[in-house]
C-alpha cells in the first residue's frame, strides 16, 4: 500500500511538472528589435559602458543565445527577413534601399503578421518599419491590425526641444539627406495614417503605445512587433537620462547610452505591464537587434570584441544579441548553437498552434532552446550583399569580397579559434575554403539578381582593402 502510495504521488508530482512546462493559453508573442545595437552595448553580454537592467532581467529568466544573427548587415533588408521568415535575397533585397522606391517586400508575401492573424491573433506594429511608406505598403496592408510609427529614421525629440543634449555627424547626415530626405525638424508618428506631433522622448512614445496595446488585448492572444529606433543615430538624450552615466565618460559613448537606457526603460515597462496583467507566463518575448553597432560612430557604441559593424558581412555586423523568454516552456539558460532572425517567424507560428509553416527558411526554436533537438538550429547561415557573399559552416566562415580594382578576394576564418575574424586562413585551408564556396554556389542557384544597387564604401578584412556595399 505504501509504496503504490508513494507511487500515486510521484506520478502526481510528475503531471504537476509537466503541466508547469506547457503554456495554459496560446502565447502572446511580443517581438522587439533595436536599431543599431551592438553585442556590447548591452550588460548581459558584457557590454563595458550599459546600464540594461531590464533587458538582463529578460536574458536571465529566458534564453540568451550567444550566436544570434540577422540575414543583413544593414536596416531594411534584415527586417525583411525577420517579417517574412524567408531570406532577403529571395527577393533581391540586399542593400538599404535609397529614396523613394517600389522595390521592398513583395505585396504579394506574406508576412507573420498575415499568419499570425490567420490563427486569430490580434496583430500590431509600433515603431521604425522600414519597408515602404507608399499607403499600399505600410503596416495595415501587410497583416497588422494597427499600426503608430514612421517610414524610417526620426529625431528622438523636436529640434527645438530644450534640455537635449546633441552629437552632429555632418557628413554621415549629408549621406542621409541625400539617400532619403532631411530629417524633420518636427517629430511626426502616423497612427493607422494620420499623423500625430510627438514633444516627448520618442522612446518613451513608443513604450506607451506598447503598454497600451497589451492592455487593451490582454484577454486574447496577440503579436506585438515593436521596432525601437534607439539606438540609431541621431545622438540625442535628455538629462535625466544622461545623469546616470559618469560625467567623464566619453561624450558620445554617455549619449548612446543614456539612449540605450530608455529602451530598457522600455522593456522594464513592458515586462512589468505583462505581470501586472497576468500574461507574463504566456507571452513568448524575443529581443534582437536588427545589426550590429556601426562603425561610423567610432566607437560611441561597442562590438562585443567583434570585428566589422553595420554594413559589415563581418560577425560585428550580423551577429547581434538576441534573447528568447516565454516562462511557461523556457527554463533560464543560454543557448550557444547557431540562430537566425530568420528563425522568429517559425517560432511564433509555432508557438501559436499552426500545423504548417510554409516556405519558411527559419526553424521552430523551442525545441533547440530545450534541448529536445541537441544539434544546431542551423548548420549554414548565408548572406550575399553583391558583389560580398559570404557563408557560416559550423565554426567556419567564408566571406568573398572584390577588392576596389575588381579581384576576388577570399577570406576563411574560424570563429571558435579568432571571433574576431582577424587570421585569413583561406590560403592554409584550401579544400575548406572550396567547400564552403560551393555551398555558397549552390545556395544561390535560383536567387534573383539584387534588385538595386546599394551604396560602396571601402573597408578592410584583415588586413585587405575590399569593396562593401550596403
Amino acid at each position: 500500500m505504501k509504496l503504490r502510495f508513494a507511487a500515486l504521488v510521484l506520478a502526481l508530482a510528475a503531471t504537476a511538472l509537466s503541466a508547469a512546462a506547457e503554456p495554459t493559453r496560446r502565447p502572446n508573442v511580443i517581438v522587439i528589435i533595436a536599431d543599431d545595437l551592438g553585442v556590447g552595448d548591452v550588460g548581459a553580454y558584457g557590454g563595458p559602458v550599459a546600464r540594461t537592467p531590464n533587458i538582463d532581467a529578460l536574458a536571465a529568466g529566458g534564453v540568451r543565445l550567444t550566436q544570434g544573427h540577422v540575414t543583413a548587415p544593414v536596416c531594411s533588408p534584415s527586417r525583411v527577413g525577420l517579417l517574412s521568415g524567408r531570406h532577403n535575397a529571395r527577393y533581391g533585397f540586399e542593400h538599404n534601399p535609397v529614396g523613394v522606391r517600389t522595390e521592398h517586400l513583395p505585396v504579394t508575401e506574406p508576412t507573420i503578421a498575415h499568419r499570425m492573424k490567420a490563427l486569430g491573433y490580434s496583430t500590431g506594429h509600433i515603431g521604425k518599419w522600414h519597408l515602404g511608406w507608399r499607403p499600399e505598403l505600410r503596416p495595415d496592408r501587410r497583416g497588422f491590425d494597427s499600426y503608430y510609427g514612421m517610414a524610417s529614421g526620426s529625431r528622438y525629440f523636436p529640434a527645438d526641444a530644450p534640455g537635449v543634449e546633441r552629437i552632429a555627424f555632418p557628413q554621415l547626415e549629408a549621406e542621409s539627406a541625400a539617400a532619403f530626405g532631411a530629417i524633420p525638424d518636427a517629430v511626426t508618428m502616423l497612427r493607422n495614417g494620420q499623423p500625430e506631433t510627438v514633444t516627448t522622448n520618442l522612446t518613451d512614445r513608443f513604450t506607451d503605445e506598447a503598454v497600451n496595446f497589451v492592455t487593451a488585448h490582454r484577454d486574447r492572444p496577440f503579436f506585438l512587433y515593436l521596432a525601437y529606433n534607439a539606438p540609431h543615430t541621431p545622438l540625442e538624450a535628455e538629462a535625466a537620462r544622461l545623469d546616470r552615466f559618469p560625467a567623464d565618460l566619453r561624450r558620445d559613448q554617455r549619449i548612446l547610452a543614456a539612449m540605450t537606457a530608455a529602451l530598457d526603460d522600455g522593456i522594464g515597462r513592458i515586462s512589468e505591464t505583462l505581470r501586472a496583467q497576468g500574461l507574463e507566463r504566456d507571452t513568448l518575448v524575443i529581443f534582437l537587434s536588427d545589426n550590429g553597432c556601426p562603425r561610423y560612430l567610432r566607437g560611441a557604441c561597442f562590438d562585443g570584441g567583434l570585428n566589422g559593424g553595420k554594413r559589415h558581412l563581418l560577425q560585428g555586423g550580423v551577429r547581434v544579441p538576441f534573447i528568447v523568454s516565454w516562462p511557461a516552456v523556457l527554463k533560464a539558460g543560454r543557448y550557444d548553437g547557431v540562430a537566425s532572425s530568420l528563425d522568429i517567424a517559425a517560432t511564433a507560428l509555432a508557438a501559436a498552434g499552426a500545423e504548417t509553416t510554409p516556405r519558411l527558411d527559419g526553424v521552430d526554436l523551442v525545441p533547440f532552446l530545450t534541448g529536445r533537438r541537441p544539434a544546431a538550429a542551423h548548420p549554414d547561415l548565408y548572406w550575399r550583399a553583391t558583389p560580398s557573399r559570404a557563408v557560416r559552416s559550423g565554426d567556419w566562415k567564408l566571406i568573398l569580397a572584390e577588392t576596389p580594382q575588381g579581384a576576388r578576394q577570399t577570406f576563411l576564418f574560424n570563429l571558435r579559434t579568432d571571433p574576431g575574424e582577424t587570421r585569413n586562413l583561406a590560403k592554409a585551408q584550401p579544400a575548406i575554403a572550396a567547400r564552403l564556396a560551393n555551398k555558397l554556389d549552390a545556395w544561390e542557384q535560383g536567387l534573383p539578381a539584387p534588385a538595386f544597387e546599394g551604396r560602396r564604401e571601402t573597408v578592410t578584412i584583415a588586413g585587405q582593402s575590399v569593396v562593401q556595399t550596403f
